[in-house]
């Protein structure tokens, strides 16, 4: 019997949001599909018979979204909540589900089992994703390759966790707004932290970046941008001490994720248990 009731309410959370995820599907397709045409016209069509400078730039812009759009979209689209507290509540759902033979456990164990596919849906998708676009501009695949989707997912599960903490108190579509408008403050706050803590790091990095800047102009453009050019890019001229904090951020990338995960289901039946009626 139980297993029905959470049949039925997932097929009515995927009934609610697959416009969205499809969408995002969709358009993290189309990103890959002009990725792939950028790289044919950049070997053998009109982006080849550019100069060495525009091919650097066009390289390095391969390398870098070739890495970060296959990772960072699909896990960014699983991990938003698509609106579906909001469409419960302007449903009336919310209020009428209370009246059913349904426990908050069982309406919150529902809702986190479909964000969690949703999710390794996402990180499958991130993973062939990397997999295909360091196949296009020769980047090794090793273990990086596939936990590195895993650390964005972890990142981006935080940010579900907030939405859940947030937007679930809601129990009409007066508080809702309410909440919402503290769940953006609370990105705002949390982007301005981070903004500042990078203007820091960057001006205390001068001469890093001069290093850097001489890795860039030693490029071979030939053979594009290789792992250790963007390592000492992305680390300020010090590839050995990047490659130290990218390992210890990947391997605890997965301990992560598996934390927040059982604190988004807290998150949730803990808001889904308080606002019953």
């Amino acid at each position: 019997m139980r297993r029905e009731k959470l049949k039925a309410l997932f097929f009515q959370e995927w009934k609610l949001t697959k416009k969205f995820y499809l969408s995002g599907l969709l358009a993290c397709l189309i990103l890959t599909a002009l990725l792939f045409l950028v790289f044919l016209s950049l070997r053998s069509g009109t982006l080849s018979r550019r100069n060495e400078d525009e091919q650097l730039a066009i390289r390095f812009f391969l390398g870098y979204i070739g890495i970060f759009v296959p990772a960072c979209a699909p896990n960014a689209i699983a991990a938003s909540d698509s609106g579906i507290h909001k469409a419960d509540l302007d449903a009336n759902w919310l209020r009428y589900s209370y009246a059913m033979p349904i426990s908050p456990t069982e309406r919150a164990l529902s809702r986190f089992l479909f964000f969690m596919v949703i999710q390794l849906t996402g990180l499958l998708l991130s993973v062939i994703g990397m997999v295909i676009s360091c196949r296009l501009i020769h980047f090794p695949l090793t273990w990086r390759t596939f936990l590195f989707p895993v650390a964005i997912s972890a990142v981006t599960s935080i940010g579900l966790l907030l939405t859940c903490f947030f937007t679930l108190r809601a129990r009409d579509k007066k508080t809702f707004s309410v909440q919402q408008f503290k769940y953006y403050g609370c990105l705002a706050a949390a982007g301005m932290t981070v903004g500042l803590l990078l203007s820091r790091l960057v001006n205390t990095k001068n001469a890093a970046s001069e290093a850097a800047k001489a890795v860039i102009s030693k490029i071979d453009i030939s053979k594009g941008l290789s792992p250790q050019d963007l390592l000492t890019i992305f680390s300020g001229g010090f590839p050995e001490t990047g490659l130290r904090v990218l390992n210890i951020i990947l391997i605890a990338a997965i301990p992560v994720w598996i934390i927040v995960q059982i604190l988004i289901y807290l998150t949730i039946r803990r808001n889904l248990k308080r606002s019953v009626l």
